[in-house]
């Protein structure tokens, strides 16, 4: 079977690259022998090898396998929050407090490296940055874009095991198809059928 294949690589700086197919763009990053992979469909792709040497590893981090839409196709980012948020409107919150500690301490430490590490590279085209200052920057920023990714995925998992569990033995969705419902003839939002006021627009029914 034949099929037609477009794949280019654009260098925008030392150890980051943007990579364009047909099926959208994608972007690497990390130093010689150690990289690390984003694509079109936001899957996590980390290698690391020997320069030269023909030995290398490569290794899936996190994926979309969990992320399909009820087409069939890869659920964009507005769809995962939309769907997240609807669930917790109608079941409850699924992390207990403090759970996500962890993830929050990553997140705000990763962002402080996005910020130093562009400002180190700039710095290194017109001073001459020690490479004893650059490197540790470049290396701390790749780790712990790692580490969030990682950190993202386990909490999917344990998103997707508690909601399965949850889903199996709830009530909720039964207790909202029982729920008997009535239009109101004044701002036409449904309320329950036993309202003598509508909760929307105050207005008051006939009994």
């Amino acid at each position: 079977m034949s099929k037609f294949q477009f794949r280019k690589r654009l260098k925008l700086a030392p150890g980051l690259s943007l990579n364009i197919s047909k099926k959208g763009l994608g972007l690497s990053a990390g130093p010689k022998g150690l990289k690390a992979s984003v694509s079109a469909q936001g899957r996590l792709t980390g290698s690391a090898g020997i320069p030269g040497s023909g030995i290398s590893y490569r290794k899936t981090l996190s994926g979309s396998s969990n992320g399909t839409s009820s087409e069939g196709g890869y659920e964009t980012f507005s769809e995962n929050v939309s769907n997240k948020a609807e669930y917790i409107a109608i079941h409850g919150t699924v992390f207990q407090r403090g759970e996500l500690k962890k993830t929050f301490i990553i997140a705000a430490v990763l962002f402080l490296f996005c910020i130093a590490s562009p400002l180190v590279f700039v710095q290194s085209l017109f001073e001459d940055v020690p490479k004893l200052i650059s490197y540790p920057v470049y290396i701390v920023t790749f780790a712990v874009f790692i580490l969030s990714f990682k950190e993202q995925g386990k909490n999917r998992r344990i998103w997707n095991e508690r909601v399965q569990k949850h889903l199996a033995e709830c009530q909720h969705l039964e207790f909202e198809e029982a729920e008997e419902l009535k239009k109101c003839p004044m701002c036409a939002e449904d309320v329950k059928f036993a309202a003598k006021k509508c909760r929307f627009c105050q207005h008051i029914f006939e009994i």
